[in-house]
């Protein structure tokens, strides 16, 4: 009894130390990101989430008080519900659980933190839980500091770290996607377990379609390794998972049936509802991107540092012939998410969003990659202390190379490319894109609007999305006295003389971000060959433009 209490003990320090090394992480990766929220320019989606989020709050209010004036009927009537919750399906496609969670931040924070950041606060809370997680993770296999290693990897990602800072899909449904399998294994001996993994797949499927492909590795991992205690894992979740994405999607309990099948078949034939470009390499393709466009755009646009760990992690899974099962259970989700986006006529778009959910992942395998690292470091070092202090340089090098990247970078996160490529501007004269999401429309960018374009002008906006500057007015952002147009324009000849005509107002100044895919020829012409009046850039590649016609 005297010879296990010592044991006990270590064990119970051990505990402790991990919890805390963890919310250390978790409380530094959520004060960065909200200490710079506002940073980044709102996003083309966010306009309409946030109205959408602002009719799903009105309609949550006018429910809370029919309870005390007997009008329930009103406020659940399908009519009512509808329109709150499936305002603008075109612009608004998802299920609402991440605007219902924006929403719920801006309503107790707004007069904190301001309309914005209040809004974005739920995205950094998912991003510090998604790297808590990934650290408690890694560590239960690998120790603290590969675990330690993995989860700054992810957080220093600077695609990661920039979409922390958005209030849209994709922190929220890779936060669900992570947790479904750090629940599975949970539930192999847990009900627990089991139970959340379909309350997070329910979540996840309230956030975005994507999320049914979320159990396609857990049932190969059931296959390949022959678990017969993931069924029950599998029953909850095919039970679980459906109901809590009715619950929380409103839109859905009337006629929810037909509701979902027309949500399937809007998700799964989006090249003919909403065909959008990638221009890729120096070629314009009009839907799907060639079947190695993710590989190549995880390569250049991961810190090399983190993708030469994420290379030694393949070679240490090699070494051991894939045998532990722990591990492939996480790492099984990156050849299928990669996978799916190989498929034809997969929707494959600004840069990495659409397959996003795997950079926890491959942030899990960069782990695995610095524990091999530390190995071979060790095996070459007799002393055991300089052992220790080579573990902890080697830690801190290949850290804080993708934590500049990051500072360095800021806020144009979504524009990052890696040395591999030239960096932006390596990958702006290899033909890629460089912006796409109105991002760039930041702090500094609306001062100079704001001061150098004259009161009472008229601008028109490429690409084409005058609600945006116009939610921007309403906010306070943009000045109100600027018109902002929705225009057409006729080349007419005369007598060999050409003119651009406009309708139904002729603007003054036109505003042009530079998403090369969406440039029709007038303004491809204008984008190559005009001077700007004024021209936000990073690294000499021009990213938002302001024009006199």
């Amino acid at each position: 009894m005297h010879t296990t209490l010592p044991h006990k003990k270590k064990y119970t320090e051990l505990i402790l130390l991990r919890s805390l090394v963890c919310l250390i992480v978790s409380l530094v990766a959520l004060g960065l990101i909200i200490m710079s929220l506002d940073d980044i320019g709102w996003t083309w989606d966010e306009v309409y989430y946030f109205e959408s989020s602002q009719f799903q709050i009105k309609w949550a209010k006018g429910l809370y008080h029919s309870l005390f004036t007997g009008k329930l009927g009103t406020a659940l009537s399908q009519r009512i519900v509808d329109e709150s919750w499936l305002w603008d399906i075109y612009h608004n496609p998802h299920p609402p659980l991440y605007k219902i969670l924006s929403g719920t931040g801006w309503l107790l924070f707004k007069n904190v933190l301001g309309d914005f950041a209040a809004f974005r606060l739920s995205s950094a809370f998912f991003a510090s839980i998604l790297i808590g997680a990934l650290f408690l993770t890694i560590e239960k296999r690998h120790g603290i500091l590969p675990a330690l290693y993995g989860s700054c990897s992810l957080l220093f990602m600077p695609l990661f770290f920039g979409h922390a800072h958005i209030a849209a899909t994709e922190i929220p449904l890779m936060t669900f996607w992570f947790l479904c399998y750090w629940a599975f294994w949970r539930g192999l001996n847990r009900l627990s377990g089991s139970l959340l993994l379909g309350l997070f797949w329910g979540c996840a499927l309230a956030t975005k379609f994507t999320g049914v492909l979320i159990p396609v590795p857990f049932l190969l991992w059931s296959i390949l390794f022959r678990k017969k205690e993931a069924a029950r894992n599998s029953i909850c979740a095919l039970i679980l998972a459906p109901i809590i994405a009715v619950l929380v999607n409103p839109g859905w309990w009337y006629q929810p049936l037909n509701k979902i099948i027309s949500f399937i078949q809007a998700s799964t034939t989006r090249q003919e509802s909403i065909r959008i470009n990638s221009f890729f390499l120096g070629t314009l393709y009009e839907f799907s991107p060639p079947w190695y466009y993710s590989l190549f755009m995880l390569a250049v646009t991961i810190p090399i540092t983190i993708c030469f760990t994420i290379l030694l992690g393949i070679a240490f899974q090699v070494k051991e012939k894939f045998r532990n099962s722990y591990d492939l259970l996480f790492l099984l989700n990156i050849p299928v998410i990669v996978g799916v986006t190989m498929l034809p006529k997969a929707p494959v778009h600004d840069g990495i969003r659409q397959f996003i959910s795997v950079l926890p992942f491959l942030a899990y395998l960069s782990a695995i990659g610095w524990y091999y690292l530390m190995e071979i470091v060790s095996s070459a070092i007799s002393t055991a202390a300089l052992k220790k202090w080579g573990c902890a340089l080697m830690l801190l090098l290949l850290i804080m190379y993708p934590a500049y990247q990051v500072q360095k970078i800021h806020p144009y996160e979504l524009s990052y490319y890696n040395e591999l490529i030239g960096g932006v501007q390596g990958a702006h004269e290899r033909g890629m894109e460089t912006t796409y999401w109105f991002d760039v429309v930041n702090r500094q960018f609306l001062d100079v609007l704001n001061s150098k374009i004259p009161s009472g002008a008229k601008l028109s906006v490429w690409p084409p999305n005058v609600k945006y500057f116009e939610f921007l007015q309403e906010k306070d952002k943009i000045k109100k006295d600027l018109k902002f147009l929705n225009v057409k324009i006729n080349l007419v000849c005369v007598e060999k003389k050409c003119t651009l005509k406009f309708k139904p107002e002729t603007p003054e100044y036109l505003i042009l971000m530079s998403r090369r895919g969406w440039l029709i020829s007038l303004y491809e012409g204008i984008y190559e060959k005009a001077k700007p009046l004024y021209s936000l850039t990073f690294d000499s590649v021009p990213l938002i433009s302001i024009y006199r016609w």
